[in-house]
């Protein structure tokens, strides 16, 4: 199935746009799709360990949420700054 991909910060760097088009299984959770994403893009580990927050949709969501045919994901590295 296909979702869309909101990039930001991190993620947006290591993909190179920011919004991208991505094909999941289906029953892939919100986590799941944020790190094939990363593995596609060839993101290092630093960035796959660091405490992603996600929505989907535009709603704020635990990892475990699964998505479905044409959801729009968000994955949400961590901000700092002063």
């Amino acid at each position: 199935m296909m979702i869309r991909v909101l990039c930001f910060a991190q993620v947006k760097e290591a993909v190179g746009e920011d919004v991208a088009s991505l094909a999941v299984p289906d029953g892939a959770t919100a986590e799941k799709a944020a790190f094939l994403l990363l593995d596609s893009a060839g993101a290092s580990n630093h960035l796959r360990s660091l405490p992603f927050r996600f929505a989907v949709n535009g709603e704020f969501c635990p990892g475990w949420t699964l998505l479905k045919e044409g959801d729009e994901l968000a994955p949400l590295p961590p901000v700092a700054g002063g």
